[in-house]
C-alpha cells in the first residue's frame, strides 16, 4: 500500500504543474496526518514535518511517474498518470493496473477495478501542483 501511495503523489504533482506542495499520509478517513513528502520543480522528496531530512525519491516527466535514489540517479518508470487515475507499471510499460485516484486534495487507493476506495493521504500548497505529487505515495 505504501507504494500505491506513493505514485498518487507523483501523479498530482505532473498533472498540475510545478509548485511546491507538502504530501501527508493520513489513515482511511483523512485524520491522523503526517507529512511523509515534499514537491517541488518536478522532484519528489521525503521529509520529516519540518521540512528536514530531504532526500530525493522520484521526478515526474509529462505524465510518467519515476522513482530514483537519493541523488537522482537509476531512474526507473513506476508509474502513469491518464486523467485522474495513477497506474502502476513496469520498466516498459508491459502492463498498467489501476492503484488509485486523487479527489481534491485527497488521495485514495482502490483495487484494480477502481472499488474499496479508501484514504491514504491529503495535500496541502502548490494550488493543483500537488496532483501528480500525490500519485508518488500511491506507489510506494
Amino acid at each position: 500500500m505504501k507504494k500505491i501511495a506513493f505514485l498518487l503523489v507523483l501523479m498530482v504533482a505532473s498533472k498540475f504543474g510545478f509548485a511546491q506542495c507538502h504530501i501527508y499520509g493520513t489513515d482511511h478517513n483523512g485524520n491522523n496526518k503526517v507529512q511523509i513528502g515534499v514537491y517541488e520543480n518536478g522532484v519528489v522528496y521525503s521529509s520529516n514535518a519540518h521540512d528536514e531530512n530531504l532526500e530525493q525519491m522520484g521526478v515526474i516527466e509529462g505524465g510518467h511517474i519515476y522513482s530514483t535514489n537519493h541523488k537522482g540517479d537509476h531512474k526507473k518508470l513506476i508509474g502513469v498518470v491518464i486523467s485522474n487515475k495513477v497506474y502502476a507499471t513496469d520498466d516498459y510499460k508491459h502492463y498498467e493496473t489501476l492503484v488509485g485516484f486523487i479527489e481534491g486534495d485527497a488521495i485514495y487507493g482502490c483495487d484494480k477495478d477502481g472499488k474499496d476506495a479508501h484514504q491514504v493521504g491529503t495535500t496541502r500548497g502548490g494550488g493543483g501542483a500537488c496532483g501528480a505529487a500525490a500519485a508518488f505515495l500511491l506507489l510506494l
